[in-house]
């Protein structure tokens, strides 16, 4: 079992059993991800891959979270209506955001 401190209110996961990764919101705005991290997408800016929730670098407060379907990439949104994303670039193969980019 995988116990936290705090609770969470929003689980996002996405890709398959071996590729994929999840992540949580908590109240205050930060998010923790586990799972595969080969592109990026925990957003701690490595490649290991994680078993139990880290929190993503920087000091952010979203508001909404979700994990692409391949699982390669992490997106949120903040209350500003900012939109947040890390991991795998869609669209430039050579392309891994490891923290946030707006």
């Amino acid at each position: 079992a995988v116990c936290w401190n705090s609770p969470f209110i929003q689980i996002a996961a996405g890709g398959q059993v071996e590729e994929g990764h999840a992540c949580a919101l908590k109240p205050d705005g930060s998010v923790w991800c586990f799972g595969r991290n080969h592109a990026g997408q925990l957003g701690v800016c490595d490649e290991i891959d994680r078993s139990s929730p880290e929190s993503v670098i920087g000091n952010h407060s979203f508001i909404d979270i979700s994990v692409s379907k391949d699982g390669f990439q992490t997106i949120a949104i903040k209350a500003d209506g900012s939109v947040w994303v890390w991991g795998k670039d869609p669209f430039c193969d050579d392309v891994d955001y490891c923290s946030p980019v707006s």
